[in-house]
C-alpha cells in the first residue's frame, strides 16, 4: 500500500507523484529529514520510504 500526504490547500507532501515535494525516503540525508514550505510555512519531514510502516510523532508546540 502506498500513501500520500497532502495539506488542506492540496500541497502533496509526501507521495511517489513527481508533483509532491518529498518522493524518497529522508533517512539518508542530514539530521534525517528534509525541509519543505507550505503556504509559506517551513516544515521538517521524515519520511522512512515507501515500504514502512505508517506512525506519527508529536508536534512541538
Amino acid at each position: 500500500m502506498r500513501y500520500k500526504v497532502v495539506s488542506p490547500d492540496g500541497t502533496c507532501v509526501i507521495g511517489a507523484d513527481s508533483g509532491c515535494l518529498v518522493t524518497n525516503s529522508t533517512t539518508t540525508l542530514p539530521m534525517g529529514s528534509q525541509t519543505v514550505t507550505v503556504n509559506e510555512q517551513l516544515y521538517q519531514v521524515r519520511y522512512s520510504g515507501a515500504n514502512s510502516h505508517l506512525n506519527d510523532s508529536p508536534s512541538s508546540p
